[in-house]
């Protein structure tokens, strides 16, 4: 008897559990989840190297969550590895994968920014039943979804990325007019390349002008809401950013309502500092956390 090549990817997904205790999915809400997750996914025709990740916990005392949300264009594997260092120190870590992206870029025109919002938001509700803390840290775009949601929910404390208010590319607003025009005439607004900037196993090589408008949407949400952010927050920001304006770092601080907040800049480029292993940077943002 063969088995479809899909539902052999999710067995296997389901024994290895990346990471996590199989015995808890029975148990755990975020672990049901997880499986929910990662079955929809293979459905969708997503890669399985670009699938949500989890890794949980057992036997500790205090039930500490951590919610991660990779960038625009980008897969989970863009904190993959910041993952499983605050796993080994004890955190129970979800990797988000958000609607549109580990597919193909054409994957994106079916979404839009609240469809990533709600995505991360899902994870946070079936996260919260069981853990004690709940902390959102994000990379570019996936900072941005934090603050999103950290200006509706109580979460215990917020990490950004290089996330952007302000993009490198002064053409990105003409999505505002573009996109409408095109969507007016019926027709495709196209792609955008990431040229020499492009990584082939962390993100699209392209993306659609469609969704560059959604971001600018998103922004433009957060920025509104942004004084309802009261969450403790640490805001990092890479100095040879090609992609965020570093002077969006600066806005951020001044503009959440966080009484508790620190700014730091990394020379880096964009979010390398998180997706490649950076001990400095993993002990910081570990030292916030646990604060």
């Amino acid at each position: 008897m063969r088995f479809p090549k899909t539902l052999l990817c999710f067995l296997l997904i389901v024994i290895l559990f990346q990471g996590a205790s199989f015995a808890s999915a029975s148990r755990s809400p975020l672990a049901e989840y997880f499986i929910q997750d990662v079955g929809s996914s293979i459905a969708k025709g997503v890669d399985p190297q670009h699938l949500s990740f989890f890794y949980d916990q057992k036997n500790h005392k205090n039930r500490r969550g951590v919610i991660l949300i990779h960038g625009f264009t980008a897969y989970p594997v863009e904190v993959r590895k910041l993952g499983k260092f605050l796993a080994s120190n004890g955190f129970v870590v979800y990797g988000v994968r958000l609607p549109g992206h580990g597919i193909a870029p054409e994957a994106m025109l079916d979404t839009n920014w609240k469809d990533w919002v709600e995505s991360v938001e899902d994870v946070y509700q079936a996260m919260k039943k069981s853990m004690g803390k709940v902390y959102l840290v994000g990379t570019s775009t996936g900072g941005i979804i934090a603050l999103d949601i950290a200006a509706k929910e109580k979460v215990d404390g917020i990490v950004c990325v290089s996330a952007p208010i302000e993009l490198q590319n002064k053409y990105a607003d003409l999505a505002r007019t573009l996109v409408p025009a095109a969507n007016f005439l019926g027709i495709n607004a196209g792609y955008e390349y990431w040229g020499d900037l492009w990584i082939p196993e962390k993100n699209y090589e392209k993306y659609p002008r469609k969704n560059v408008l959604e971001l600018l949407e998103l922004i433009d949400d957060v920025k509104e809401n942004m004084p309802k952010v009261t969450a403790p927050i640490l805001i990092l920001q890479a100095t040879r950013d090609r992609i965020v304006n570093p002077s969006s770092a600066e806005y951020i601080y001044k503009h959440v309502g966080s009484k508790v907040k620190y700014l730091q800049y990394v020379d880096a480029r964009h979010v390398d500092y998180v997706y490649q292993w950076n001990q400095p940077v993993y002990n910081k943002i570990l030292r916030f956390l646990k604060r």
